[in-house]
């Protein structure tokens, strides 16, 4: 018998450079349930700098290390990198104590 649900998934390393752009939330879930607030809601990552528009004040410098997107200043949030896959980037959050996570999607630059 194999107990699946009860192991943590591996996490593959998704390198900085794989992450930087502009991500467009398509599916949000808090606490494991799917939620249409946080539809649209974009992330922004440069070589210097992470925005959201999902909280305020969720903008400035960031550090990045093993998976782990971390705002340098603010609510210092930290954004676990779950899985990159083409244009798809999944990450979660623990925010005011509930855990979110995020399908997001590259928004190309035109």
């Amino acid at each position: 018998m194999v107990f699946s649900s009860c192991m943590e998934e591996k996490v593959e390393p998704v390198l900085v450079e794989d992450i930087r752009g502009q991500w467009k939330i398509a599916e949000a879930y808090r606490n494991n349930r799917q939620t249409q607030l946080l539809n649209n809601g974009l992330f922004v990552i440069s070589d210097s700098s992470f925005m959201t528009n999902i909280l305020p004040g969720e903008v400035g410098p960031y550090s990045y290390s093993n998976n782990i997107i971390k705002l340098s200043e603010g609510k210092q949030t930290a954004y676990k990198v779950v899985k990159l896959q083409g244009d798809t980037l999944q990450m979660e959050a623990e925010i005011d104590n509930f855990k979110f996570r995020f399908l997001t999607i590259k928004q190309t630059e035109s």
